[in-house]
């Protein structure tokens, strides 16, 4: 885990909503058409997930770094196809950069998200949130 996901973790943690605390660290989702062949190590794995609603997190460090994974050539090819293949299953993914987790703006668009979902359930379902 990086320092990032740690920082933006001890921020899901002091919240005071459990419906943010409830997430899942480094969920594995299924990913359709993809076998376990041409599955790359960290596709199929968000940072953060909220299964329930299909809301992921992933932290994007090193976006400053010359030689970061997510600036690469191939590790920015990886994550759109991680992105496609989640989307198309429905999944919301979220992305933020280092500074968003610092400035705690990344954990006001989850609560805010997940918020807007949850009022969104209860009503249509006309009782409690998920």
């Amino acid at each position: 885990m990086s320092q990032l996901e740690e920082d933006f973790e001890f921020q899901l943690m002091d919240e005071p909503s459990p419906l943010v605390r409830d997430y899942v660290r480094e969920f594995k989702f299924p990913v359709p058409g993809l076998t376990p062949k041409t599955l790359r190590p960290r596709h199929g794995r968000f940072d953060f997930a909220w299964p329930a609603v299909k809301v992921a997190v992933e932290i994007e460090g090193g976006t400053w770094m010359p030689r970061s994974r997510h600036t690469s050539g191939a590790g920015f090819a990886a994550d759109c196809e991680k992105y496609n293949a989640a989307t198309v299953d429905g999944w919301r993914v979220l992305r933020f950069t280092g500074a968003s987790v610092d400035d705690e703006s990344a954990v006001a668009i989850v609560r805010d998200l997940l918020g807007r979902l949850s009022a969104k359930t209860a009503k249509s379902t006309g009782w409690g949130s998920w």
